[in-house]
Order: structure tokens, then sequence, then C-alpha cells
């Protein structure tokens, strides 16, 4: 059976707290295999992303301004948690998160 990697979720956030990128549909979980980031503000962005409710964060990274990241660590989420970044500045951050869910 083959295994199609889908793009889960997409969007941009400009929000200081946490914003979720992706949540699981109850009851699937997901493997994430890449995020991919894209910082469209005149300012340098300190992006971490990770699983909230856990101390699990993937990554820390910092954004020049127009700079742009590709997270590419695996990342399995449960139902009901979410994959979660939180800015540092005030900047817009484009994102698309890759992976599969699973029932």
């Amino acid at each position: 059976m083959a295994t199609n990697v889908k793009i889960l979720s997409a969007g941009s956030t400009s929000s200081l707290t946490a914003t979720d990128l992706y949540v699981p549909a109850s009851p699937k979980t997901a493997l994430i295999n890449s995020i991919v980031l894209e910082s469209n503000g005149a300012t340098n962005v300190l992006l971490t992303a990770g699983v909230a409710g856990s101390l699990f964060n993937c990554s820390k990274t910092v954004f020049a301004a127009g700079g742009s990241q590709v997270l590419a660590d695996p990342i399995t989420l449960g139902a009901g948690e979410k994959l979660q970044i939180t800015l540092s500045a005030a900047a817009t951050v484009n994102y698309a998160v890759m992976g599969i869910e699973r029932d």
C-alpha cells in the first residue's frame, strides 16, 4: 500500500502567543515529516516550534527578515496533541505542515 504525504495544514500567523499549526482530527494520529516556514517581517524573529503539553521542542530557529526554513525532523502527534509555534517579535510567518494522518 502506498503512503502519500500531503499538506496537513497551511496558513500564516503574526501572533506573539502560541499558535496551533496542526491538530490531528480525533481519533487520528499524525506523522509530520516537514514544516516549511517563511518570514515576511522586517525584523529577525526567534521561532520556537514544539508539541503543546510536552517538554519536546523540535526547533528554535532565528529567522532573518524575509528568511525561510524547512524543519525536517519527524514528529509524531497523538490524538489531541498540538503542533505549535511561538514568535518572539511581531512578524508574519507563513507555514505549511506536511505529513501523514493515521487512524
